[in-house]
């Protein structure tokens, strides 16, 4: 009587590599039919404040998150090397021309580590419009997303309104963007407490 082999470990190993290489496709759409589902608007009482930053722009100047109080804010973390985020960037280029300096304010922050020339070339490659920081190993702010692309919207108050946990369309910054600007202004600025 021949005597059967057990199966090798490494066939069943490749086996599931290739189911799961099949099913990719259908797990990515799953979860990005669901990406609204994770960033929803966040209701003005509900809003939590993003605690004070400074970054330095790729022209030397800094740029602070409370001189900007009063405007809509757009933080969109990013990378150069990052096919989904250019494909984002060319929107949020024509968001910042379609909207007044006092109504909007976009900040890009690039996550590579080339160092700024790069990054320079890279803007200067794209036509980005609006500011450009380089996030450094001593910026730790507790809301930095932890994928790329990703955004976050705060509003005139300089509290969370949305994030973005991916790739978003120029309409749907826009649509939310607008939704943000039909909010009554704030009366003062009163001061974002530190964590």
């Amino acid at each position: 009587m021949p005597m059967k082999l057990p199966r090798k470990p490494a066939s069943s190993i490749a086996l599931l590599f290739l189911a799961g290489l099949m099913l990719a496709p259908q797990i990515v759409r799953l979860i990005a039919g669901r990406r609204n589902d994770w960033g929803q608007r966040t209701v003005a009482t509900a809003r939590h404040p993003m605690r004070p930053f400074t970054v330095t722009q790729l022209d030397g100047r800094p740029w602070r998150l409370d001189d900007h109080r009063g405007q809509v804010v757009l933080l969109n973390f990013w990378a150069t090397w990052c096919p989904p985020c250019r494909r984002e960037l060319p929107g949020l280029a024509a968001l910042h021309r379609s909207h007044s300096a006092a109504t909007l304010a976009i900040l890009g922050i690039s996550l590579d580590h080339t160092g700024p020339q790069a990054v320079r070339d890279f803007a200067t490659e794209f036509g980005l419009p609006f500011p450009i920081a380089l996030a450094d190993s001593g910026w730790q702010l507790d809301q930095i997303p932890t994928g790329i692309p990703s955004s976050i919207l705060l509003d005139r108050q300089g509290r969370v309104a949305k994030t973005y946990p991916g790739p978003a369309s120029e309409a749907e910054f826009q649509a939310d963007i607008d939704a943000l600007l039909r909010e009554p202004p704030i009366a003062s600025a009163p001061a974002i407490a530190a964590r």
